[in-house]
């Protein structure tokens, strides 16, 4: 009765999907808020290592059609998504063009992980046709370009649900 996943080979078997590398366990203090940006920190250390060995199998993985979008997602809050997507598009972006999409529309961390203001717009403002894209879009330092979540609206997920969304996303 146990559907977890806890070896590599589990997540061939069950998922049926290739594993593309796995993040050690980072020791946090206590009053460390937010996702962990080891790889901006420190490029040496063994975190930013398997973040890399990540982007290679990423980048291996789509050879013959290189891939234009990833989606990081989990089944629970707090499992690190956002710390996954933010150092993979560090990663990534020393290689290639990124942008990184906050698409947490319930509860966005992406803007605060980089001391946005917290009225910066974003993804919901340009669904909402509030803002222009261009007006939503931040350079980052380290070479890459964020859409923050922007407002929380009422309707996250009807907002990822629409046309508009998807057309957003294809343009993009």
């Amino acid at each position: 009765l146990d559907n977890t996943l806890k070896t590599p080979e589990d997540v061939l078997e069950k998922l049926k999907a290739p594993l593309l590398g796995a993040l050690p366990a980072i020791k946090l203090k206590k009053d460390h808020v937010g996702p962990y940006l080891g790889y901006l920190e420190d490029v040496q250390s063994g975190f930013s290592e398997a973040v890399r060995s990540i982007r290679t199998g990423l980048v291996l993985s789509g050879l013959h059609q290189p891939h234009k979008i990833t989606v990081v997602t989990s089944t629970n809050p707090g499992e690190g998504k956002s710390t996954v997507a933010i150092n993979l598009a560090v990663a990534l972006a020393q290689m290639e063009r990124v942008l990184l999409i906050d698409g947490d529309l319930r509860r966005p961390s992406i803007a605060a992980a980089f001391a946005f203001p917290s009225a910066t717009p974003g993804l919901s403002n340009v669904l909402a046709q509030s803002h222009q894209l261009e007006d939503c879009l931040q350079k980052i330092d380290a070479g890459f370009d964020v859409l923050p979540a922007g407002i929380v609206p009422a309707n996250p997920q009807e907002m990822l649900s629409t046309t508009r969304f998807k057309k957003l996303v294809t343009h993009l």
